[in-house]
């Protein structure tokens, strides 16, 4: 294979390649992650990536980096009459340099004339300033959304002459403010202009896209316990509906038992429950089925008669001349 063939050049660079690449080999400790042919495509409408699981393994995740780069850089070159965007996520991970700021600078300055474009957010701006690949990014932008900034990072900016920090983009950047979930300032730069404004999200969204631990080990304890993941986050963004949920299931859980039974079990659930009404409606239950008993006991005695005084007379009655009997008693 290709390894074999490297090891055998006898050039020092050759095996250094080959010591490099037999993790990923197989039989090596990642071998199984690219044993196969590769399916992976990215033509769909929206790819997303989920990396984070590899953050501990930092040669893995390097070599997977690079493939999904080379692929977006594929797509990016393939079709000039589609639009694209390659969207990066907590950047500062590629842009602190190394290969991936290597190729996050490439593609900065030449996908532009391809139709494609980069957007890259990270928690700090200071981010940007620590590779050349990180500065071409930002060079190459038009537009910025800026939130609210830590003011060592303002002063620095105004210190060192980033970010073309003016008297009235500092007072601005200033005034950036969060409030917890509520809401969260934001300056908008772009070409001749600059704005102000506010997200605000509904409980359902900021839950939705809410990275706090708490959030996080609420929802996962509602899927644990059976529910759906959409109801799982709407329980946590709204408690009331959840405590709602929750007793509309124990009277569907109450329902299941007989009629009689249920209407007394939901009265002694309710808040208005009185011992004595509910031996009340049992004494009337006793006395109508006692009524019914009675009742059905005389319609019987009144037959049992009829038959009785029908054998008594027995002997006097022609039954030849049985067409003038009542059908009664035939």
């Amino acid at each position: 294979g290709v390894i074999a063939s490297l090891k055998d050049t006898g050039h020092i660079q050759g095996e250094a390649l080959a010591i490099a690449m037999r993790p990923f080999a197989d039989g090596g400790t990642y071998g199984r992650f690219f044993k196969g042919q590769s399916t992976l495509k990215i033509g769909a409408a929206l790819t997303v990536f989920e990396l984070s699981d590899l953050s501990a393994r930092e040669e893995l995740r390097s070599v997977v980096l690079t493939a999904i780069m080379f692929l977006s850089a594929q797509a990016m070159r393939k079709d000039r009459g589609s639009r694209k965007a390659l969207l990066l996520d907590e950047a500062w991970q590629l842009l602190k340099g190394g290969s991936m700021a290597d190729f996050v600078e490439t593609y900065a300055r030449t996908c532009r004339k391809y139709g494609s474009s980069l957007i890259t957010a990270t928690q700090s701006l200071n981010d940007y300033y620590k590779s050349e690949g990180s500065i071409a990014a930002l060079e190459n932008s038009d537009w910025f959304v800026i939130l609210q900034q830590k003011p060592e990072t303002i002063a620095d900016f105004k210190k060192l002459d980033r970010f073309d920090m003016s008297d009235a983009v500092e007072a601005m950047m200033r005034s950036l403010k969060r409030n917890g979930t509520e809401y969260s300032d934001m300056m908008i730069k772009g070409p001749e202009m600059l704005a102000i404004g506010r997200l605000v999200l509904d409980p359902y969204s900021s839950t939705l896209y809410s990275s706090s631990p708490q959030v996080f080990a609420s929802i996962d304890r509602k899927v644990e316990a059976g529910l759906t993941m959409a109801e799982a986050i709407e329980e946590v963004a709204f408690p009331a509906k959840a405590k709602e949920r929750m007793r509309r299931r124990r009277n569907e859980g109450v329902a299941v038992m007989t009629s009689s039974a249920t209407a007394w079990a939901v009265r002694a659930r309710s808040a208005d429950f009185q011992p004595h009404k509910l031996l009340q409606d049992i004494a009337y239950s006793l006395i109508s089925v006692t009524c019914w008993l009675a009742i059905n006991c005389l319609a019987a005695a009144g037959l049992l008669l009829g038959l009785f005084v029908l054998l008594f007379h027995e002997s006097s009655i022609d039954f030849k001349q049985s067409r003038n009997i009542p059908t009664c008693f035939l």
